[in-house]
């Protein structure tokens, strides 16, 4: 049994300016009792299931990816990369109104996303399935444990070949780099 209720939401509009998320989130009633999101997205109909945002003050949720996800892909820098892109999720709603969690999405055949050919023949069974599981882990991570808190400071991460995760400190990352750049400097000399 889980220690928390379970939402299970499916809303429309996103394409058309994230519509049923401002919808649920500004007239729900249940919209206020909600703790950590887990939404899913498409951007093609092929490929593993990539956790690719949190939110700021990640660490904690990153711990609970990290313990929950069975083959995980993610990586920090996905996020950077979807800034680059001139849409938003969902997710994004949420985010402001101050929930956290994550956001999974399988990319590959991105040719087919939103033409005719991106319907349920052309989708692969393994990237919804790995979706699925991905979603359900989170959703017992989020539902049976402690709540994740914001605030818990944020986190670079990355999987190793989808066998787990490997994360620390944000802040740490420059100083990472620094030594990394060092040993690959001194790798080239030797």
């Amino acid at each position: 049994p889980l220690q928390r209720d379970v939402i299970f939401l499916i809303d429309d509009g996103e394409e058309q300016g994230l519509l049923g998320a401002e919808a649920f989130c500004e007239q729900h009633p249940w919209a206020r009792q909600l703790g950590p999101v887990v939404n899913l997205e498409a951007r093609g109909t092929t490929g593993p299931s990539l956790m690719f945002e949190t939110n700021r003050g990640n660490s904690a949720i990153i711990r609970a990816v990290a313990g929950a996800l069975h083959r995980p892909a993610t990586n920090s820098i996905y996020y950077t990369i979807y800034q680059l892109l001139p849409n938003d999720t969902d997710f994004t709603v949420f985010k402001r109104y101050g929930l956290n969690g994550t956001n999974f999405a399988f990319v590959g055949g991105a040719p087919r996303y939103h033409t005719t050919r991106d319907d349920l023949a052309h989708v692969d069974l393994g990237s919804l399935q790995h979706q699925g599981d991905n979603a359900l882990a989170m959703v017992r991570a989020f539902a049976s444990g402690e709540s994740p808190d914001h605030g818990s400071g944020d986190t670079t991460y990355f999987d190793v070949l989808t066998f787990g995760v490997i994360s620390w400190p944000a802040a740490w990352t420059p100083a990472l780099a620094i030594i990394a750049a060092l040993m690959i400097l001194a790798a080239v000399i030797r």
